[in-house]
């Protein structure tokens, strides 16, 4: 027997050999039989885990139901949370702005009160003073009456002897009466003469003047009847001491400096002194001053008027650049102000800015028509080169007179 024949022996269980018999397989199952049957078994168990498994999943996707309701019911309270807090920070906003208003106007009432205490201060170093001087006036009094009895002692005598020279002197007094009386009488009828003339020459004055006032009345009129805005639109002229315009240019300087040391926290005051510092040629003293009057007041409806006037002080410093700059803050605070665009024209003239410039001076003068004129004729400063700069500055604007 060879290898082969050993081989397919063992794989069919000695079917070829000759001297073995078949086997008999009626009774006996195939064995793809038992292995069906097997898979069957197999089946039917995965088919039992395949139906727990499902319920299972049922199980989970339940869960995961409760689970998805859940965070929708989260998604809307942290929205509903997140639009509180939206509204908590914008109230919380409402609140920081409003306590910086307040912080502000602490800082404020502070500085008022301690320039209030430094006045109190210098006012009870006054009344100590006064007080010694009073001190000082009783102790005069006393020696005064002390010696006014000693006077009256002395006098009490000498009035005695004075009765006695009265006696004697009485006709004599009555006959100079007398001849006063005569001369007062005739020197009264002759002062009646001349004011009865004096009276005579004032009703001719006030015939002479008659036509003046119904001008004057007429005038008045027409700005009741037809307000205008060069009758009530305020200027530059309104922040002026009267004195400068007559040219008492240290006398009004003296009095603003007199009004700011009487009341410090007076901001109208400081922005008169600055201006008048200004038109007397040194608009650099000035400045200081009409900057402090801006801050005391920054709530000024007549503010645009006062950025007007620190632009001119900087514009007659050649302070060109700030000059322009406070000339736009005061037109964003009232774009009709003629001056305002004025300022803003001369400041871009003399910074080589000529479209700009002319542009602003259109604007002046639609506002106002005249307005460049008037101004380039004022004769209110000290100095004639500032009236020239002025006026240098109109020309490269683009005005010509």
């Amino acid at each position: 027997m060879n290898i082969t024949s050993k081989i397919f022996e063992a794989l069919l269980g000695g079917r070829l050999t000759k001297q073995r018999t078949r086997p008999d397989f009626s009774n006996a199952q195939p064995p793809w039989q038992n292995r069906l049957t097997e898979v069957e078994s197999l089946f039917s168990e995965q088919s039992s885990m395949l139906s727990a498994l499902r319920a299972a999943m049922q199980k989970q996707d339940t869960k995961v139901g409760s689970f998805r309701k859940m965070l929708s019911d989260k998604d809307t309270t942290l929205h509903q949370l997140h639009v509180k807090l939206n509204n908590t920070e914008v109230s919380l906003n409402e609140q920081h702005a409003k306590i910086a208003s307040l912080e502000t106007e602490q800082d404020r009432f502070h500085q008022e009160l301690r320039v209030n205490e430094a006045t109190l201060e210098t006012l009870d170093g006054r009344i100590h003073e006064l007080k010694q001087q009073l001190i000082e006036q009783g102790n005069t009094l006393k020696d005064l009456e002390a010696k006014h009895r000693s006077i009256v002692a002395d006098k009490d005598g000498e009035i005695e002897k004075l009765g006695s020279w009265v006696t004697e002197l009485e006709p004599l007094a009555i006959k100079m009466q007398s001849q006063v009386l005569q001369g007062l009488q005739t020197e009264y009828q002759s002062a009646i003469t001349d004011k009865d003339g004096e009276i005579e020459r004032l009703r001719t004055r006030v015939a002479e003047l008659q036509p003046l006032q119904d001008q004057i009345k007429q005038r008045d009129v027409r700005i009741r009847e037809q307000p205008s805005q060069e009758f009530h639109e305020p200027n530059l002229r309104d922040s002026l001491p009267k004195d400068v315009w007559v040219g008492r240019h240290e006398l009004a300087v003296a009095e603003q400096r007199k009004a700011v040391e009487l009341n410090p926290s007076n901001a109208i005051a400081y922005i008169r002194l600055g201006n008048a510092l200004d038109f007397a040629g040194r608009p650099e003293e000035g400045i200081p001053s009409i900057e402090r009057g801006l801050q005391l007041n920054p709530r000024d409806p007549r503010n645009h008027i006062y950025a007007c006037v620190l632009a001119q002080a900087h514009f007659n410093a050649r302070h060109y650049e700030k000059a322009e700059a406070w000339a736009r803050k005061a037109i964003r605070q009232r774009s009709s102000h003629p001056n305002a665009h004025l300022l803003l024209a001369m400041s871009l003239g003399h910074l080589g800015q000529q479209a700009e410039a002319r542009a602003a001076l259109d604007e002046c003068e639609r506002l106002q028509s005249g307005f460049a004129k008037k101004h380039a004729r004022w004769r209110s400063y000290k100095n004639a080169a500032d009236q020239e700069h002025w006026k240098e500055g109109l020309h490269k604007a683009g005005w010509s007179e």
